[in-house]
C-alpha cells in the first residue's frame, strides 16, 4: 500500500491524518489468509511500522491535536505486538518501550 501524506514535505494535516492511518492499518491488520491473497507480508508489516515510527516522530506536535489518531496508533502497535511473527514484534517493541 502507497501512503501518501497528501501535504507538503512529510507533514500531516487533518486531511491526511486519516488516510495515513488506513492504509497502515490494512497492511497491519492483514491475517496470515488475507496474506496469501493480498501479499501483505511480515516484510511489509514491518516496513509499515518504520513508516508509522517516522510519521509519528516527524509530526509528533501535530498529532497531539488529534488524541482519537494517537488511540489508533496504539492499537496497531499492540496488534503487532501479538504478532505471531518475531520480527513483527521486535519492529513494534521500541515504538512502546518506556525509553527513560
Amino acid at each position: 500500500a502507497v501512503v501518501s501524506t497528501q501535504s507538503t514535505g512529510d507533514h500531516l494535516n487533518e486531511v491526511s491524518i486519516e488516510p495515513a492511518l488506513e492504509a497502515i492499518t490494512k497492511v497491519v491488520s492483514s491475517t496470515s489468509e488475507e496474506e496469501k491473497t493480498v501479499g501483505c507480508t511480515w516484510q511489509a508489516k514491518c516496513t509499515a511500522l518504520v513508516y508509522l515510527q517516522v510519521m509519528c516522530f516527524a509530526n509528533l506536535f501535530i498529532l497531539r491535536q488529534y488524541p482519537e489518531a494517537v488511540e489508533k496508533i496504539k492499537v496497531l502497535l499492540f496488534k503487532c505486538i501479538e504478532s505471531p511473527q518475531v520480527e513483527v514484534r521486535q519492529e513494534a517493541l521500541p515504538a512502546v518501550q518506556d525509553q527513560g
